[in-house]
């Protein structure tokens, strides 16, 4: 627990955020504090007590990750991901292996007339998805998601639409406070249990958004560290910054 004292007051509403070592800096829109009146030139109430809890620091760990605003290269057939190349797969972009495929569906008749379906899905049996909103006690931290992905509950697909007509909206499903854990390169045993797999995790949505995939097998450690991308060779746009 971080206590802040404020002992001078400028202003009727001031921010505030709060460091320490060993955890995760909170700022950012939410810690706003709101001074009620003014007596004798000064806000009140005066010196407020103002409290934070800061998220620990566990084991960040190097991982691969990218921020990424990626266009589809085709309509109506899969196209595949490498998260560790960072690219389309063959013959859209430099990929080798495919660790999550989009398939887009495009009905456009106009600019402000079209339906569009984005599904998401995967190559191996084991693989998937699912989404996850950022803990209550995570709110404002440089870490928005648990330190660990769960190692169940992942579906092998979701779909997205956006539907517009000429006088309205029907379906928007773009969300850029959305979040998924995912898991890929998935090896099953004889009697379909994960044998081996590489988990990891998305902040954002399709398809503005950074993932962050851990190198090592059935580790679900997701908590990144930015010094130390196993990506190498990235434009400023592409770095990522989020543990």
């Amino acid at each position: 627990m971080v206590s802040l004292h404020l002992a001078h007051i400028l202003c009727p509403t001031i921010g505030y955020g709060a460091d320490k070592e060993g955890y995760y800096s909170r700022t950012g829109l939410g810690y706003d504090f709101d001074f009620k009146n003014k007596a004798n030139g000064i806000w009140h109430p005066w010196n407020p007590t103002l409290e934070i809890v800061l998220i620990k620091t566990l084991d960040p760990i190097p991982m691969y990750a990218k921020s990424v605003n990626l266009g589809l290269p085709v309509f109506d057939k899969p196209a595949g991901f490498d998260f560790m190349i960072g690219d389309w797969v063959e013959p859209y972009g430099k990929g080798k292996r495919t660790d999550i495929m989009f398939t887009g569906h495009l009905d456009q008749r106009s600019r402000l007339d079209y339906d569009y379906k984005l599904t998401v899905s995967f190559p191996n049996k084991g693989d998937g998805i699912q989404t996850f909103a950022t803990p209550q006690n995570h709110q404002n931290s440089l870490l928005r998601s648990p330190h660990q992905a769960p190692d169940g509950g992942y579906e092998p697909q979701y779909v997205q639409e956006d539907i517009e007509r000429p006088d309205k909206i029907i379906k928007h499903d773009f969300e850029p406070k959305r979040n998924y854990f995912f898991r890929v390169r998935t090896v099953l045993d004889e009697n379909g249990n994960v044998k081996n797999a590489l988990y990891g995790k998305i902040y954002g949505d399709f398809m503005q958004f950074k993932y962050f995939l851990n190198p090592m097998a059935n580790d679900l450690n997701i908590e990144f560290d930015p010094k130390r991308n196993l990506l190498g060779g990235l434009q400023s746009v592409e770095q990522v910054g989020d543990p």
